[in-house]
């Protein structure tokens, strides 16, 4: 699977947004902000750019946060929830040790 450092961001955020806290520990990291920083670092992004693409999926999965729910899913962020929104824990986490993110 061939994403751009952009796309592999929005797939971090939604993969946050729908498993939380459970998908950093299963990443490896002690905390939320860990994960930002050490994904950012990789991606060469924002750390804060990855938190932003969380928020935006975060009304559409059952998680303690609001989020953006005003807000329309951008068509970068619709285009990824739409190929990753049912994957499992077990396939994103997969996914994303792929990419060098764990």
């Amino acid at each position: 699977m061939n994403l751009s450092a952009k796309e592999k961001a929005i797939v971090c955020g939604l993969y946050l947004s729908k498993f939380d806290r459970e998908g950093v520990k299963r990443m490896g990291f002690k905390s939320i902000s860990e994960t930002f920083r050490a994904w950012g670092r990789l991606l060469k992004i924002s750390p804060g750019t990855i938190r932003n693409h969380r928020d935006f999926f975060d009304a559409h999965f059952p998680n303690h946060r609001k989020g953006w729910w005003q807000a329309p899913l951008p068509s970068a962020q619709k285009k990824m929830f739409e190929k990753f929104k049912d994957h499992t824990i077990e396939e994103l986490s997969e996914i994303l040790g792929e990419w060098g993110l764990k």
